[in-house]
């Protein structure tokens, strides 16, 4: 199994490391393949991004899976979603999944998303527990959602009244990637992962959730995923126009997402990944 992970980036020396990291220092029987996608950062991000390269490279570095991939795209773009689309035209792993600068993914985290893909033929698209980290990378909250219903997907429920797909945790087999217009992709400036998750929904594919922290989202000062009015307005122009029988699909999901426990949402809910009795079992 091969994995395709991205990081768009510009300017943030500050964080990029603790995202590499977490990518290059992943353990299991697979093969890594990372691109930067470089937005022609002007501080010393680059140089930073580089330096690992030179390390992987060079064999300098230990790396814990088969092999590892190392590539950088440094040019000017218009958004990170322009970024993101032109490094999804250059993948090649069976697993494709993107991370931004700011955020990290778990140990392990690419071992379970390979036993639970390797072993569920019927997964292609998936995520973890949704998880928030502070400005420091400490954990500070998770959240059990129900399940991601595809139909309220496409009629923008998730990230409104629902719980957000959290966008760190995702990852994809290869072959959602003829769902996306990259050429679409790479006008958005703020709500471009739901216009994948649109994408992926539309074509009749499940999102399961897997019963597992895998990456999570650093909540800091200022993010451009903040900007609440123009994230909604591009999310508004994406979905599909909705009606009462959907709302009160939504309805009936917030209900169960909000005031039932944590016990029934692991044993009721569908489309779910847990592991038991020493594997991961699909529900």
């Amino acid at each position: 199994m091969k994995f395709s992970i991205i990081t768009p980036v510009k300017n943030l020396e500050t964080y990029i490391s603790e995202t590499i990291e977490s990518v290059i220092m992943q353990r299991g029987d697979f093969e890594i393949e990372y691109i930067i996608a470089d937005g022609a950062s002007d501080d010393n991000t680059l140089n930073i991004c580089r330096e690992y390269q030179n390390q992987i490279k060079n064999k300098s570095r230990p790396i814990h899976c088969n092999s590892i991939d190392f590539k950088i795209i440094s040019e000017n773009d218009n958004s990170m979603y322009e970024a993101l689309s032109n490094a999804l035209k250059i993948t090649s792993g069976d697993i494709i999944a993107y991370i931004n600068a700011d955020d990290f993914y778990l140990p392990n985290a690419f071992s379970c998303i390979n036993e639970v893909f390797s072993k569920f033929e019927q997964v292609k698209w998936a995520t973890g527990l949704p998880l928030r980290y502070n400005e420091q990378g400490q954990n500070t909250n998770f959240h059990i959602p129900w399940q991601y219903r595809k139909n309220l997907i496409l009629k923008g429920y998730y990230g409104k009244s629902l719980s957000f797909i959290q966008q760190e945790s995702v990852f994809w087999k290869r072959e959602l990637n003829e769902n996306i217009y990259l050429e679409k992709l790479k006008h958005f400036m703020f709500a471009g992962d739901y216009f994948l998750w649109y994408s992926f929904a539309k074509s009749g594919t499940e999102l399961y959730i897997i019963q597992s922290f895998l990456s999570g989202n650093r909540n800091r000062n200022i993010q451009k995923s903040e900007n609440k009015t123009e994230y909604f307005k591009e999310f508004n122009s994406i979905k599909e126009k909705s009606n009462l029988w959907y709302w009160l699909n939504a309805l009936i999901l917030w209900l169960l997402e909000y005031l039932i426990g944590k016990y029934l949402k692991k044993r009721y809910s569908k489309n779910r990944i847990i592991f038991k009795k020493n594997q991961w079992v699909l529900k």
